[in-house]
């Protein structure tokens, strides 16, 4: 006998075993025909939280013509668009790659849900906390994956003081602040005092992307320690085990040859048609290495120390463009004309492009095994 128009029936169920019985009625209701099965729910649920390493800055959905980030201003477009969320960064080409290994172990699926903002402090991540909360109820966090501290240690207020470090005068004499200044400032997290207020008229004026005073509460590298360890509390109190959590230290673009690791882009990079006293704006090589020594390498061996401490995974990027660096045509990170070109804004500058995050995902895939 073939059935037709055979009646659908459609039930959310959360995970776990479940006993399923299903039962054919006839006219008087009394069953002709059942069946029961056990059955196993498994979602894989996902969870990317932090700042524009993991929203995805530098590497949007959309074109120019589509508005790049598809904000319609409505619901969450319009929330995605404000923090700079893509579906092209790690997280999510991760949460992709591992969909098929969960049908295929299983029948299992996954969930993935992004909530990272660009440009987030430590201190931020309690909101996205507060909001995975309301979306996943009582249900447990498979993989939490967290990029977080750049801008704690000013990372953008470091590059804008690099830019105006710029000999004037035949050499005799130097706009903006010495390196030593920069260095005091990443350690302490004060970017207001000294030198940076004598350029700061300048600074508001060319670089407003990095004001020193974008971030108010910045850590500086000698508050990582204390609020990394706040943030393993919250992971705790939020009910996530610390053996899910996986951190991501940052990229260095600058290293042209996986030989050479201490080599950094031979010319100068990020220079700009602009000038101040005749000094067109750059970072030359004695301040990428500046950079590498006092800001990228201090800040990744604290994320792996801390992680270490909290039980988490970390993830080891930090050589993950080399050979790529933003001085190469096969380059995995964006400039600053190209962050205009791919994003209609300077934020995306020295963020990871598609190529970049898809690195980023296969190096995670590498800490996961």
């Amino acid at each position: 006998m073939t059935y037709t128009n055979a009646p659908a029936l459609t039930i959310d169920l959360f995970e776990g075993d479940w006993s399923v019985e299903l039962a054919r009625t006839d006219a008087a209701g009394t069953p002709i025909y059942w069946k029961t099965a056990d059955i196993t729910v498994n979602d894989i649920l996902i969870v990317h939280l932090g700042d524009s390493y993991s929203s995805g800055e530098g590497a949007p959905d959309r074109s120019a013509a589509a508005g790049y980030w598809g904000d319609d201003g409505t619901g969450a477009n319009g929330s995605h668009a404000a923090a700079h969320r893509s579906s092209n960064t790690w997280g999510s080409i991760f949460a992709q790659q591992l969909e098929p290994f969960a049908q295929l172990l299983g029948g299992g699926s996954v969930t993935y849900v992004n909530l990272a903002v660009s440009g987030s402090l430590i201190d931020d991540v309690s909101d996205q906390l507060n909001q995975l909360d309301a979306i996943k109820g009582s249900r447990q966090v498979d993989f939490l994956l967290i990029s977080i501290g750049g801008n704690d240690a000013g990372f953008s207020s470091a590059i804008a003081a690099y830019l105006l470090r710029e000999p004037i005068l035949g050499g005799y004499g130097l706009l903006g602040p010495s390196l030593t200044d920069i260095d005091d400032a990443i350690q302490t997290g004060d970017w207001t005092g000294g030198s940076f207020t004598d350029v700061g008229s300048v600074l508001v004026e060319m670089f407003d992307w990095a004001l020193p005073h974008r971030f108010t509460n910045v850590r500086g590298l000698d508050g990582l320690a204390a609020g990394y360890n706040q943030l393993a509390g919250q992971f705790t109190a939020h009910g996530i085990a610390a053996g899910n959590v996986y951190i991501l230290q940052y990229p260095d673009p600058l290293v042209p040859n996986p030989g050479h690791p201490a080599d950094v882009c031979p010319d100068a990079i990020l220079t700009s048609v602009a000038s101040v006293l005749g000094r067109r704006l750059e970072i030359e090589p004695g301040e990428q290495h500046h950079v590498r020594s006092h800001l990228i390498a201090p800040l990744n061996q604290q994320i792996a120390a801390s992680a270490a401490q909290a039980g988490w995974k970390t993830i080891d990027a930090e050589n993950v463009m080399y050979g790529h660096p933003i001085c190469s045509d096969s380059r995995m990170v964006l400039r600053f004309q190209e962050s205009h070109d791919v994003q209609g804004d300077e934020r995306g500058t020295l963020h990871p492009n598609r190529k970049g995050y898809a690195a980023i995902a296969e190096r995670l895939w590498q800490t996961i095994h």
